[in-house]
């Protein structure tokens, strides 16, 4: 079964977009996991992440995967740089009609940041080279905590409040400190999310079929 996506391209190319993404996909998991397979499965979820960018596709997991199988830090970070790229394009566009960008800020352990004209902060729990876990405060009353990894898009990662979202992407951490950007923007200019680990599973099973 093929998967079906949202697009929003004129008439008669909303196909055209799936078969891409589809034909992108199964050669993803045609690749092997050799050191060239690695590579060539960074270069296609390049090309998909930043193609179908402004669907709300949620490649977390498979870049997750990569960052995993990665045998140095080099080549994590160029997983990692993609995975920037995307974010940063998705939320220029986000933040163009009514959005707010804050910028980066750096945090330590324990650091609280209040964006008082969005009723919105968080206080950062912990932090690694890799993530920043952070408790969001909602009109000054403390919620359930997450983290903020790398891998986070303002499209799919976000917190709905009224008629805006909030969303945090880390840009960059040493283990002792990170850089930590808040972007709001339009509500409606985010919907329901298709889960990656959904359509893979069902292209991966039509590829070993």
């Amino acid at each position: 079964m093929t998967p079906v996506m949202p697009c929003d391209y004129s008439p008669g190319l909303p196909n055209l977009g799936m078969r891409l993404f589809e034909t992108l996909m199964n050669h993803y998991f045609q690749k092997d996991k050799g050191s060239d397979g690695l590579h060539e499965r960074i270069l296609l979820l390049r090309l998909m992440a930043l193609n179908f960018q402004d669907v709300p596709l949620n490649f977390k997991p498979l870049f997750e995967q990569l960052d995993a199988q990665a045998p140095d830090r080099t080549l994590k970070e160029s997983i990692r740089d993609i995975a920037r790229e995307v974010a940063r394009r998705q939320a220029l566009r986000l933040t163009l009609r009514n959005g707010a960008d804050a910028g980066a800020k750096t945090v330590t352990v324990g650091a609280t940041v209040l964006y008082p004209h969005l009723q919105f902060g968080y206080t950062v729990e912990r932090l690694t080279e890799d993530s920043v876990k952070v408790q969001p405060l909602i009109e000054g009353q403390a919620m359930t905590s997450f983290t903020v990894s790398y891998f986070d898009t303002p499209i799919i990662d976000n917190i709905k409040l009224g008629p805006k979202r909030v969303s945090l992407l880390l840009l960059g951490s040493n283990g002792q400190e990170a850089q930590l950007r808040l972007v709001a923007f339009e509500s409606d200019l985010a919907t329901d999310r298709f889960d990656i680990r959904e359509l893979s599973r069902e292209l991966s099973q039509q590829v070993y079929q």
